[in-house]
């Protein structure tokens, strides 16, 4: 509970107070775990955990079940393995876990990238953001939150409007307003090539801090590209590309380029500005594999051999023609 209220205080921007609230709450929950209380035991190891010291948390969880073992929560701390990006540790539920096919879990870290909160709309900062996935009927959400603030580790269906996915309606992230990061980059790379051209990339991650899922006919869940952008036409790499109903437009060294409900933007070079133009369009990514921050070759390598990658062509005026190339990306 004292987690859950700091939570709601962040929640309606009132960080100062959910921050002083948070220490008390580490100093009686530290008191109370060193008097052998297993409850407190398991509160401190969260409230460790979220400060961003997953050591610690996990010698207090050895020790809660060492004391009680019917008590232990029903979520552990992973750790990503060297040499990956994304998330380096995750508070996952078992029944997440349960659910998803074997690898599915590294792959979605990979894709994960701790940003802002899903709930309160602060900073994830260093500390083990909870992983919470809300099942639809389309697929599932993965997503980032502070953990035991505002989220504990789940996979529900629930997202807190009593009955409303028995309907078919839902909200992408929880009970709040979604607060999803997108990232952009424009890229010209040989390694990216539509029959006899090199088109200019516009490389997207809609959303830093989620991830879709669907299931598989195994009745296991995996990563996927998000549905209404498969919806719009966009392919995984060596399907036929189509040209999705979006415009890119070039503004002086500005790139905007638009789908559906969606925008995004980013800097070009003049000479991309040049290219998009004698092209007709360029080929709009998007990619979970996209980190924040600058673009590099191995964000590039990264972000084309995501799984959930998927492409798509984008005119720079609404009568060019559709193109039925196939995008590869060479090794």
């Amino acid at each position: 509970m004292a987690l859950s209220f700091a939570g709601w205080l962040a929640y309606r921007e009132q960080q100062g107070a959910a921050e002083s609230y948070l220490v008390q709450a580490r100093r009686g929950a530290l008191a109370a775990a060193e008097d052998g209380n297993p409850d407190a035991m398991i509160t401190l190891s969260t409230i460790l955990a979220w400060e961003g010291d997953p050591k610690s948390a996990e010698s207090w969880i050895r020790r809660t079940q060492q004391r009680t073992p019917l008590l232990m929560p029903d979520w552990r701390i992973v750790r990503a393995e060297a040499g990956r990006g994304g998330l380096q540790t995750l508070a996952v539920s078992k029944s997440t876990e349960e659910r998803l096919a074997d690898g599915q879990l590294a792959h979605v870290m990979e894709g994960l990238w701790p940003l802002d909160c899903q709930y309160c709309g602060f900073s994830l900062g260093m500390g083990v953001p909870a992983l919470r996935v809300f099942e639809h009927p389309w697929g599932a959400t993965a997503s980032l939150y502070h953990l035991g603030m505002c989220r504990y580790p789940e996979w529900t269906d629930n997202d807190g409007t009593p009955r409303d996915s028995s309907l078919g309606i839902f909200k992408l992230i929880g009970p709040s307003e979604p607060r999803l990061t997108w990232t952009a980059s424009a890229a010209h790379t040989p390694q990216i090539t539509l029959d006899d051209m090199s088109p200019v990339l516009m490389l997207v991650n809609p959303g830093v801090e989620c991830v879709a899922l669907a299931r598989s006919e195994d009745g296991q869940w995996r990563m996927a590209p998000f549905f209404w952008h498969q919806q719009h036409g966009m392919m995984t790499a060596d399907h036929a590309l189509n040209t999705v109903p979006g415009t890119a437009t070039v503004a002086r060294r500005r790139l905007t380029g638009k789908m559906g409900f969606e925008e995004w933007s980013s800097d070009i070079s003049r000479d991309m500005k040049r290219l998009i133009k004698r092209q007709g369009g360029l080929l709009l990514v998007i990619t979970s594999g996209l980190a924040p921050g600058e673009p590099s070759a191995a964000v590039l390598n990264m972000a084309l051999s995501a799984p959930d990658a998927v492409a798509g062509w984008i005119p720079v005026s609404a009568d060019e023609r559709g193109r039925t190339s196939r995008w590869r990306s060479r090794p």
